[in-house]
């Protein structure tokens, strides 16, 4: 009777025990603040809960991030994949050491508004930038610096390994020159400074208008008898006006671009054209500018603003200085009959080759600004 009782006692606290778990308290999600809205894909989502719980973030049905409750009862996590652009209503449950799950918190509703890209021309700067939807990161690697002395010109290239850290595959990633409120001259550069003095440590402010519309996009160069363009940095494109303003009208119909930022005629694009989920490869951003300006100093750092696109055209553009057989020979190395690559010819070139690989586009001039700036014709 004894060992019944005794068992007996047992089995029914445990019956207690199963039917009346302890939950833990409902957390607390704090940011993103409702009806805010977020630049990046991957805000940082954070809240209140108790210590040593796990917190699981989700957004309808799929789980966004989890994290574990610190010792004074804060919690933080990342989205593990980015959210895309649009309004999301995420809620948080917390999960105690005991396994039990408490009751959903509150929702927290927030947009995702992608902001464009700014690349950086300073040699001083080796920081890696992430685009604003956190799929994209931009490192820089490499800086040349070449002097044509006799023609009076400067080339300047930077090239940046570009990592996909999102989980779709980009074809031909492509980066748009825009000119927005802050561009100098109507151009996509912007924050010239030339060299620094006791007064502007980091530099002195350049603000004439010249200066930016002096420096022009063109392929990634290399030094040889002078300097000329580096077959392994051409990633200079160029468009048509009513391509950009599709993509202009494009940005804006999602909210990327304001009423009076605009998509010039020009780009940069990456030298994979197909670049898979967490791999990585470069792109060469490159200009060319005058050596000296009259009466400034010449600039040694400044910014361009881009917005970052798919380009549904695979195409190639013939640069500054580069001879239409050497674009035309790329072209045909990325080109086939099934989906031909577009050859892009600015100025007056004669030439008309012909292959089934290729169509040709001819531009007088390309915009490099809303001014009267037109990419010179070689």
């Amino acid at each position: 009777m004894i060992f019944v009782h005794k068992y007996g006692f047992i089995l029914v606290l445990l019956l207690v025990l199963t039917a009346c778990p302890i939950q833990p308290p409902t957390p607390i999600i704090q940011m993103p603040a409702d009806g805010s809205i977020s630049s990046s894909g991957t805000p940082s989502i954070s809240g209140i809960g108790v210590a040593g719980a796990t917190i699981t973030v989700f957004e309808a049905q799929s789980k966004i991030c989890t994290a574990v409750v610190d010792q004074n009862n804060a919690w933080i996590c990342v989205p593990t994949i980015a959210l895309s652009q649009q309004q999301h209503t995420i809620y948080a449950l917390q999960t105690g050491n005991g396994g039990n799950t408490s009751v959903a918190s509150e929702t927290v509703s927030f947009g995702v508004k992608f902001v464009p890209l700014t690349l950086e021309w300073n040699t001083n700067n080796r920081k890696a930038v992430q685009d604003s939807s956190g799929m994209l990161l931009f490192t820089p690697l490499t800086y040349s610096d070449i002097d044509d002395i006799a023609g009076g010109f400067r080339y300047l290239t930077v090239t940046f390994e570009v990592n996909n850290l999102g989980t779709k595959a980009l074809e031909n990633l492509t980066l748009c020159a825009i000119t927005t409120s802050d561009s100098v001259g109507g151009t996509a550069i912007n924050t010239v400074l030339g060299f620094p003095d006791a007064e502007h440590p980091i530099g002195v402010p350049i603000t004439e208008p010249s200066v930016a519309q002096n420096i022009f996009p063109t392929h990634g160069t290399r030094l040889g008898t002078h300097p000329e363009p580096d077959p392994n940095a051409s990633n200079f494109q160029a468009f048509s006006s009513n391509e950009a303003s599709f993509f202009e009208q494009q940005a804006k119909n999602q909210g990327l671009l304001g009423v009076y930022d605009h998509v010039l005629d020009y780009g940069f694009v990456t030298q994979a054209r197909r670049l898979e989920p967490n791999l990585k490869t470069l792109i060469s951003v490159a200009v060319k500018l005058p050596r000296k300006f009259t009466n400034l100093p010449k600039p040694y750092k400044f910014k361009l603003n881009f917005l970052i696109v798919e380009d549904p055209v695979l195409r190639v553009a013939r640069g500054l200085g580069e001879t239409t057989n050497a674009a035309l020979a790329r072209a045909l190395a990325l080109g086939t009959p099934e989906k031909p690559a577009q050859l892009i010819l600015i100025g007056s070139d004669t030439d008309a080759p012909v292959d089934p690989k290729i169509t040709v586009l001819r531009l007088p001039s390309v915009r490099i600004g809303t001014a009267p700036t037109l990419l010179p014709i070689p």
